[in-house]
């Protein structure tokens, strides 16, 4: 693997550690449900594309942000009441 690559692909999956971590000890998400919405299908789209071609790499970088990205989604619904 190019070196690039491999630095370019740790760096993507720890990119939403800080967020998670910052959720977690505040116990809310500051990111809007849209940026949510965006990043979570990117991530599964990325994630199935990573299975396709057989890529250990892109798997765990996709299932590590995958991960700190669902952290990220119970703290944004955790407080929400929805009202009928």
């Amino acid at each position: 693997m190019n070196p690039f690559g491999f630095i370019s692909t740790i760096l993507f999956a720890i990119c939403a550690l800080p967020e998670a971590v910052y959720a977690i000890k505040h116990k809310k998400c500051n990111l809007t449900y849209s940026a949510l919405s965006l990043w979570f299908f990117g991530e599964i789209f990325g994630i199935v594309y990573a299975f396709q071609i057989d890529n250990i790499y892109l798997q765990s970088n996709y299932g590590f942000n995958l991960v700190c990205l669902l952290i990220l989604i119970y703290y944004k619904f955790k407080n929400v009441t929805f009202k009928f």
